[in-house]
């Protein structure tokens, strides 16, 4: 393992600084920008009203250096993006052109000597992403006052800590980051490299999921990966090789290792997500539907329905043992002919009303009749 370099703090034009790519909560996905003006959108829309209302009012705090790497020739400010951003907004930086009418709001309500401060800033830098910088990003962001959730958590792991050199293994790394529990590291892993082999195999397009995420990750839930790869069925059809607290983080680690590992991965990213590009619409309309999705996946005729377009509930029902499926259907049968009853005595119907009403109850009666009779001829049989 490398051993970490002695960083040094120094002041830093704020032309020279750059928007971190590889932040996973603003441009981490793949295939991000490397345009700082695309970073800065995205930054801006994750939010920074606080620090615009603070830094215009008070400047930069300069006990506090934001934290970079050199490398290059640049330098990557990896963390503080959030404060480099409100600057380059505040002080009209080329980058930030497209928030002029941003700046102007806050220009009347701004120190000029506090804005013309933040054309400097104090910076900590490091010459590698080593591990003392890792650990320390680890508390500051992961475990900060404002947590990254699970896909920025994943991206942050597998792609920084693999290019690092380190090859820390989950169990480190779940320490690094303060996670007491490496099963959730192992298991937000596995779903974020499971994606990112689906993407490189082009059995999975991003852009094309019919259901959106939030937070990091808007392209997709990535939490509904996750959380898919926890149920035992599931993880037995995709045939996922999973990982291991001692296997370390590396670029080429793989958990679908075969081609019907892939198949179904993709059939699973099908079924949770959809496509616009295929076209197909997603099998589950909501989460809770994922632990229906782990009973179906066992039989494959119901995957098959499920691949024509079926309903995820419908398909799921079949499987359910009959007496289970007649007692429900009973219920649902004497609520709903409750319901007719009370309508039926308070309501004011004419005639014509009346009389299909009548025809539709004596049908009705008719089947209800011979159910108990078969249910009757049944009982006489097994006696």
């Amino acid at each position: 393992m490398k051993m970490a370099r002695k960083n040094t703090i120094r002041r830093i034009p704020l032309r020279d600084l750059l928007l971190d790519k590889k932040n996973p909560r603003f441009g981490g996905n793949p295939g991000a920008s490397d345009n700082q003006k695309s970073l800065l959108d995205s930054i801006v829309e994750y939010g920074i009203n606080d620090l615009l209302a603070s830094m215009s009012a008070n400047g930069y705090f300069h006990a506090e250096p934001i934290v970079a790497v050199k490398q290059d020739g640049e330098i990557t400010v990896v963390e503080g993006n959030r404060r480099l951003a409100a600057a380059l907004i505040l002080t009209g930086d080329e980058r930030a052109t497209q928030y002029r009418d941003i700046k102007k709001r806050w220009d009347s309500e701004s120190d000029k000597e506090k804005i013309e401060s933040l054309r400097e800033f104090p910076v900590s830098v490091f010459e590698e992403r080593n591990e003392e910088l890792i650990a320390y990003l680890g508390a500051k962001h992961i475990r900060g006052s404002k947590p990254w959730d699970s896909y920025a958590k994943a991206h942050w792991l597998f792609e920084l800590m693999s290019a690092s050199g380190l090859e820390p293994t989950i169990g480190h790394a779940a320490q690094l980051i303060g996670d007491h529990n490496p099963n959730t590291v192992k298991r937000i892993l596995e779903a974020y490299v499971l994606m990112r082999q689906l993407r490189d195999e082009r059995r999975y397009k991003s852009d094309s999921s019919q259901v959106r995420g939030r937070g990091s990750n808007p392209d997709y839930p990535f939490s509904w990966v996750y959380t898919s790869i926890g149920y035992e069925n599931i993880r037995e059809w995709i045939d996922i090789s999973g990982l291991d607290s001692q296997d370390k983080i590396l670029a080429d680690t793989r958990v679908l290792k075969s081609n019907t590992a892939l198949d179904n991965s993709e059939k699973l990213v099908l079924f949770l997500f959809g496509s616009t590009s295929k076209p197909a619409r997603p099998a589950v309309d909501e989460s809770r539907e994922i632990r229906l999705l782990n009973d179906v996946v066992r039989h494959k005729a119901s995957v098959m329905e499920l691949e024509h377009g079926n309903s995820l509930k419908e398909v799921w029902e079949k499987l359910r043992p009959a007496g289970d499926r007649l007692v429900d259907l009973f219920y649902d049968t004497q609520v709903n002919l409750e319901k007719i009853n009370t309508l039926i005595a308070i309501e004011t119907l004419q005639q014509d009303d009346l009389n299909q009403f009548m025809t539709m109850g004596q049908k009705s009666q008719n089947i209800l009749n011979t159910v108990i009779a078969t249910l009757q001829r049944k009982s006489e049989i097994l006696s």
